[in-house]
C-alpha cells in the first residue's frame, strides 16, 4: 500500500513523504483474524451470491 503523508506547519510549510507498507504473505491471514468485518458483510454475501 502506498499513501502519501502531508505535514502543514503553522508557518504554512508542506512536508510530503510517501508511505510504503507491505506485508509478508505469511501474515495475511493473522492481519485477516485480527480486523474486525463490517456488519453488512453478511447480507452482501447472500445478495452477490443470489445474483450470481
Amino acid at each position: 500500500v502506498i499513501r502519501e503523508l502531508k505535514l502543514v506547519t503553522a508557518g504554512g510549510s508542506v512536508f510530503a513523504f510517501v508511505l510504503n507498507a507491505s506485508l509478508p504473505y505469511h501474515m495475511l491471514a493473522v492481519c485477516a483474524e485480527t480486523l474486525p468485518r463490517p456488519n453488512w458483510e453478511l447480507e452482501l454475501y447472500i445478495i452477490v451470491s443470489l445474483i450470481m
